[in-house]
């Protein structure tokens, strides 16, 4: 599938594994994925879009770029995929900013919450750097 064409549909990555499938036409924007997506979630629309943003990952050399809200998503893809093709990246809704706290963040928005727990356990639970001394 190359970029541009009139029926561009990505799959976006959650953190629980699961996936979403979003149509794409020029006009498409990063915040349309975001706010799309979180809506599915049943997500509070007035607190949690700005926290959250699309990583935009290469699968075999670790390449990753956050995809700018306000840009079109074809014109992002086309400027960071380069020659690879499109079917050898992920895209990954991750909450990029973080809460002020996150008692905060449960009290107005419990799928975001939710969901930022996934995200933090996600991680420590994939960091290969974390070793447990036995001693």
């Amino acid at each position: 599938m190359s970029v541009g064409e009139h029926d561009t549909v990505i799959r976006v990555l959650l953190v629980n594994g699961e996936s979403r499938s979003v149509r794409l036409d020029p006009r498409t924007e990063v915040a349309d994925i975001i706010y799309y997506i979180l809506s599915r979630l049943r997500s509070n629309m007035e607190v949690s879009p700005p926290l959250f943003g699309i990583l935009l990952y290469h699968i075999s050399s670790g390449e990753h770029h956050w995809l700018t809200p306000g840009f079109s998503v074809l014109d992002l893809i086309t400027s960071h995929c380069g020659k690879r093709p499109l079917e050898e990246w992920r895209f990954h809704l991750r909450i990029r900013v973080l809460p002020k706290t996150p008692q905060n963040l449960f009290s107005q928005d419990p799928v975001a919450f939710s969901y930022y727990y996934d995200q933090v356990l996600h991680m420590y639970l994939e960091d290969d750097s974390i070793s447990v001394d036995n001693e």
